[in-house]
């Protein structure tokens, strides 16, 4: 037996090897076709293998978790995919040398498993883990860990984290970019999802710039190839989406006709294999017309490409995602009906769909709809059946949960029984709502009159801002009713917590309807009680600072940021500060959902507070200028501290339903409501069309307006900060039927944007003692067309009146050839003022088309100026409709004068209208001969104008001299303090001189 163990050895030997031969064989196949995503034929070779590998090998705890991963690709269950993903886990993690590429593809099996079973926090954690087990071991240069990053962006995109959302996606673009160029699908989905993160920060620019990218990267990648995934048609929808919010309808309408273009050049028939892919293109193109037409208010084609959808729709159980859409379309145009004031088509709408939503149980759109129809029922003053869809709705919410819709429901419930003169039942409805938010929020038990902000700090959200707002306008409506002090308390409290929550909502970027909405009805409501409960000098000031800390940042944190950039080495510098600045803000509101999320936000706020202390004094360490002024810091005291006591500032607040104003002087601020909005609009359109026309007889109007727009004025000086359609009109033209003088005869005047930005100008004065000019007039050919109406043809007096200025102080002149647009943008950083004398193209409905025209026939869009960085203290605009624009709500006219703040520009004289040439040179001239003479920039051009009146009596109409008005900071430029100083001086040394030589003589004397 002994003699036969040497041959049974070597027997044994070669078996092994050839089993182990053969299961090795089929690991590699099976790894290969895995690679090539043939799962089912992959796992048959894995199976064999794992039935000849020993199980107590390493070998077997591989492929076993190898096995667990290709099942898991085989499921449509997310469920059963997180239990095949934790059981392959069981495996893996007894192995003694795990392999990081095994490892990174079980964790991306869980998370997306998760994800897809809508668990997005858990999905969220386990992604974060395997990007933790990746920083240890890996650069990112492998498709699939590049992924990750992009993955955990879009997790905390699902979870409403937009920041972070946007800090991995800008990380995975990057990564992407490197890897793969900027033409690839990957990339153009990261622009299109960094897009829609930057959508939800109401950061307008960066939205429509990251969707414009992906749909160019789009167009490159699917010009020879099929688009399988509809990402074009997505993007397309998205950005017309954006545009139509951003108030940008011309340019909507364009990409709404390339949307409806594109998806019939792609599906001119619905049959065949593309047939769900057609079904899904078609909503995206649906809702795209439906939103477009009826933003133009063209509801009939609205709603006939609703019909159109509805009529391609299946009816059944299993459809609901495609009815649930469905419904969508229609109450999303009778949204529009319901704010265009179509009642009856809102009605309608909501009507046709109702038996729909009640027919498959569809719970949402049943509280939507029935809650839609009880506001209409209430505006068409119909209120009981108002109160019988409030009823409706009130019974399909989901009153288990801590939900907005429960308790706007109530909010409507008592806007309904005002309606019907039960004000007792309205109040009591009002007064348990909000104490019951108190309580599901707190656990706190308050009085309506003991509730502070504080108690609801967290539900900044447009639905609560909302509830509270109403809930203080019904309040407010209560008093007018009843005169009872204690509900005009209430009022002002409530109207004070929607004012903080709004500030809590808002995250500085440019306004939206959505923003204005809420913004206008707060503001109101404050000026309205400030006026009814005839409020302190002390109580005006804290009603203002509420309302302008929540008045629209975006143009004054641009022009801040430009103003702080100008010697900064790095520019990003300030862009990640600002940055910063949004992140910080929304972790220190966000509420935490464990002590595990608590301890991350918490690390989270240390780390952004220490990288923005640090930012800020690298800053402050290289620019002496910046400081740390925002607009959410902004308090009127310091307004009162800077205003000089010869100074008044008038700030208009056109809102929904009235106009106020504010005359703020040194000690005193003084209210007025002046009327109703809407015909206040019509009387200012009016005066707006007679001042621009030199044949009209303005007076009467002129008279109209200054005795409902001008207060009793006290001071010289005065800066007006208009509103909405205010901001069209030149002040400077009121006349006073009183003493017969137009109120530039009595005042010198300026414009300004905004309390805030009038601050920030006063704070960030420089000295002047040095300064040049650049005088730009341009020579045209007049032969060839490029405006819409009429050729532009050499300005005869222009040449001549850059001349002019050029003399006057030191610097340059550009003319003719010389005065071209790469000249200009050359030595945009070279000069302190600039004076542009040439022609302008104003493009009301497309401020992106809008340009000055320079020589040689080249075009300076106003859009180009919003990237630029203009380090100038002054730029005159000599060119028509400078100052004019579209007029965007929340944000005022978007003109040259704006971008040019936005540039970072100090001061910008611009024109309302088309001013003649011969008449727009002799003010020129007349008002830089005054500035020399050591005017302030507000003073001198109002005595140009004074000055054009009286030498031109046959031209006193405003057409000839009132478009012309100065923006922003209005110092003088030349100061004349400083020949006094030299008088002084020479004084001074003349006596010294006299001393020296009596003294020298007296010694000569004494010898």
């Amino acid at each position: 037996m002994f003699k036969h163990l040497p041959l049974i050895f070597i027997f044994q030997l070669v078996f092994a090897s050839a089993v182990a031969q053969s299961y090795v064989e089929q690991i590699q196949q099976a790894d290969e076709l895995f690679d090539k995503e043939a799962f089912e034929e992959s796992l048959v070779f894995r199976n064999q293998a794992l039935q000849v590998i020993p199980q107590s090998s390493q070998e077997y705890l591989t492929q076993k978790s190898k096995q667990l991963l290709t099942e898991a690709q085989l499921t449509e269950d997310p469920a059963e995919g997180i239990e095949l993903a934790q059981t392959a886990f069981t495996f893996f993690n007894q192995l003694k040398q795990p392999s990081m590429a095994l490892q990174m593809d079980l964790y991306n099996l869980l998370y997306h498993s998760l994800a897809y079973d809508g668990l997005i926090e858990e999905s969220l954690k386990v992604a974060l883990e395997s990007k933790v087990k990746l920083d240890a071991d890996d650069t990112y240069e492998d498709p699939a860990e590049i992924d990750l990053i992009y993955d955990i962006g879009y997790l905390y995109d699902r979870t409403g984290n937009y920041f972070e959302a946007i800090n991995y996606y800008k990380k995975s673009l990057e990564l992407y970019v490197a890897q793969f160029g900027e033409d690839n699908t990957d990339v153009a989905l990261n622009y299109n999802n960094l897009a829609y993160s930057y959508s939800h920060v109401y950061n307008s620019k960066y939205t429509i710039e990251y969707y414009r990218k992906a749909a160019d990267i789009w167009e490159k990648v699917y010009a020879e190839k099929e688009d399988e995934k509809e990402y074009l048609i997505t993007v397309y929808q998205n950005l017309n989406a954006e545009l139509i919010s951003y108030g940008d309808l011309e340019e909507a309408k364009l990409m709404n006709k390339r949307i409806t273009a594109f998806f019939y050049s792609k599906f001119p028939h619905s049959t065949g294999s593309k047939e769900w892919r057609y079904k899904e293109a078609r909503k995206l193109m649906v809702l795209a017309n439906v939103r477009t037409y009826a933003a133009q208010g063209d509801f009939k084609t609205a709603k006939a490409y609703c019909d159109s959808l509805r009529s391609e729709t299946t009816f059944s159980v299993e459809q609901k995602q495609d009815i649930d859409f469905l419904l969508s379309s229609y109450m999303l145009l009778s949204e529009y009906a319901y704010e265009k004031q179509d009642y009856r088509l809102s009605l309608e709408l909501c009507n046709s769909v109702v038996g729909i939503a009640d027919r498959y149980d569809l719970k949402s759109q049943k509280v939507n709809i029935h809650a839609k129809l009880a506001t209409t029922y209430e505006k068409l003053n119909d209120y009981d059946k108002g109160l019988f869809h409030i009823d409706l709705a009130d019974s399909f919410v989901n009153k288990k949960n801590f939900i907005a819709s429960k308790f706007a429901i109530q909010v409507i419930r008592a806007s309904v029984l005002l309606g019907q003169q039960n004000l007792l039942k309205s109040e009591e409805v009002v007064r348990s709502n909000i104490e019951q938010i108190v309580v599901e929020k707190t656990g706190k038990k308050v009085s309506l009159e003991e509730v502070t902000f504080n108690m609801v700090h967290d539900l900044g959200s447009d639905n609560f801002i909302n509830i509270f707002s109403k809930s203080a306008q019904l309040y407010l409506e209560f008093f007018r009713r009843s005169k009872d002090q204690k509900q005009l308390q209430v009022a002002e409290n409530l109207y004070s917590i929607a004012a903080n929550l709004f500030q809590e909502y808002y995250l500085k970027g440019e306004f939206n309807e959505v923003l204005d909405h809420y913004h206008q009805r707060i503001t109101e409501g404050l000026l309205e009680v400030a006026m009814m409960k005839k409020a302190s000098f002390q109580d005006k000031i804290s009603l203002l600072n509420l309302i302008e800390r929540n008045a629209s940042q975006h143009l004054i944190k641009e022009y801040e940021r430009k103003i702080k950039r100008k010697n900064l080495k790095n520019d990003q510098l300030l862009d990640r500060v600002n940055s910063l600045k949004m992140e910080l803000a929304y972790y220190q509101k966000k509420e935490s959902t464990s002590a595990e999320d608590s301890l991350l936000t918490k690390n989270k706020v240390l780390a952004l507070s220490s990288e923005f202390d640090s930012l800020t004094g690298i800053i402050s360490g290289t620019e002496k200028n910046y400081t740390a002024f925002t607009s959410s810091d902004f308090n009127m005291n310091s307004v009162l501290e800077v205003l000089s006591s010869d100074q008044q500032i008038l700030k208009y607040y056109v809102t929904e339903n009235y106009v106020y104003s504010a005359l703020i002087s040194k000690n005193v601020v003084e209210l007025k409501k002046i009327g109703e909005s809407n015909h206040f609009k019509e009387q200012v359109s009016d005066f707006i069309a007679k001042a621009r026309d030199a044949q009209s007889n303005f007076k009467d109007a002129a008279g109209e307006l200054y005795g409902l727009l001008v207060p009793k004025l006290t001071q010289k000086k005065l800066t007006i900060i208009p509103d909405n359609i205010l901001n069209y009109v030149p002040f400077e033209t009121l006349y006073d039927e009183k003493s017969k003088e137009y109120l530039v005869q009595k005042h010198s005047i300026a414009y300004e944007y905004s309390l805030p930005m009038w601050l920030l100008h006063k704070q960030t004065t420089k000295n002047n003692s040095s300064y040049k000019l650049a005088a730009f007039s341009p020579a045209y050919s007049g032969g060839e067309a490029y405006s819409k109406s009429s050729e532009f043809k050499s300005l005869k007096y222009a040449g001549q009146e850059a001349a002019t200025i050029a003399s006057l102080f030191p610097g340059d002149l550009f003319s003719e050839a010389k005065a071209t647009k790469a000249a200009f943008l050359e030595e945009k950083d070279s000069y302190s003022i600039f004076h542009l004398s040439m022609h302008s193209e104003l493009f009301e409905d497309d401020f992106n088309q809008s340009f000055l025209l320079f020589s040689n026939e080249e075009k300076l869009y106003f859009s180009e100026l919003y990237g630029m960085n203009i380090p100038a203290q002054m730029v005159v605009l000599s060119a028509c409709n400078t100052g004019n624009g579209l007029l965007k709500k929340g944000e005022g006219i978007m003109s040259l004068s704006r971008a040019l703040t936005y540039a970072g520009v100090e001061s910008s004289i611009v024109s309302l209208w088309p001013v003649p040439d011969k008449e727009t040179s002799e003010i020129m001239i007349s008002f830089y001969q005054k500035l020399k003479s050591g005017q302030t920039k507000d003073e001198a051009l109002a005595n140009a104008k004074k000055d054009f009146i009286q030498n031109n009596p046959m031209k006193t109409h405003p057409f000839y001299w009132a478009g012309f008005i100065v923006n922003g900071n209005t110092d003088a430029i030349q100061n004349n303090h400083f020949s006094w100083y030299m008088t002084l001086g020479l004084v001074g040394l003349l006596l010294v001189i006299g001393w020296v030589l009596w003294k020298k003589r007296n010694n000569k004397l004494h010898v």
